[in-house]
């Protein structure tokens, strides 16, 4: 599983560099004109080469645990149709692979960063998004186990399939806040940076203007 999860990730990676690359040319092609500059296409290997490392360490950190755990289950458990997956911690050893990648992966963010403070804080905000998203998973699922007591037919089974034994109630509204949160983030700064362009560029503004003339000019 390890080696198709890094099989498939290289290929997603590989896939997603050549749309980056091939994507600059498709906009000067199609609205080129349209800007009032030339846009400076080109190949740079230093983003290139950030993008593929975040594309492998993300995949790598948080297939791990996954991973980890399934070690831990004993053949026999599998061929008796046990399916009590182990929860316990991870070893020393996965531990400090564990860690090792996480590091590897916030060294990029801040070799990635021209300012200190917004890669500090862009981990502590992604570190807060997670946590508060893991709490409202554990907590919609100790609800639906209150709810569920009483009740019968559809609606029992319905609120009893959110906190059932291996559910994924919590990765699922994890995953679908964290990426709602990405797109509000997105809006954001789109609306920022159009309000900050209509804020201050006057209504009538010259196409050219000239600096530093000289006197005698």
């Amino acid at each position: 599983y390890f080696l198709q999860i890094v099989m498939m990730t290289a290929l997603a990676v590989v896939l997603g560099l050549i749309a980056g690359s091939l994507f600059p040319y498709a906009v000067e092609g199609f609205f080129g004109t349209l800007f009032p500059f030339d846009l400076m296409i080109g190949l740079y290997a230093k983003p290139l080469a950030l993008a593929a490392a975040f594309g492998l360490l993300i995949s790598l950190v948080f297939s791990f645990v996954p991973l980890a755990r399934a070690v831990q289950v004993s053949p026999a458990s599998l061929f008796r149709n046990v399916v009590n997956f182990p929860e316990g911690a991870l070893s020393w050893r996965q531990n400090f692979w564990l860690g090792l990648l996480g590091t590897a992966m916030i060294t990029l963010v801040f070799l990635s960063s021209t300012r200190l403070d917004l890669a500090i804080g862009f981990l502590i905000t992604t570190a807060l998004t997670f946590g508060l998203f893991r709490v409202l998973g554990a907590l919609t699922v100790w609800t639906s186990r209150q709810a569920v007591k009483g009740r019968r037919g559809k609606l029992r089974l319905a609120l009893a399939n959110i906190h059932r034994p291996g559910n994924q109630t919590t990765n699922l509204l994890l995953s679908i806040g964290v990426g709602l949160s990405l797109i509000g983030a997105i809006q954001l700064v789109d609306a920022n940076f159009r309000a900050s362009l209509s804020s201050q560029l006057p209504e009538e503004a010259p196409g050219y203007f000239f600096i530093a003339i000289q006197p005698n000019q």
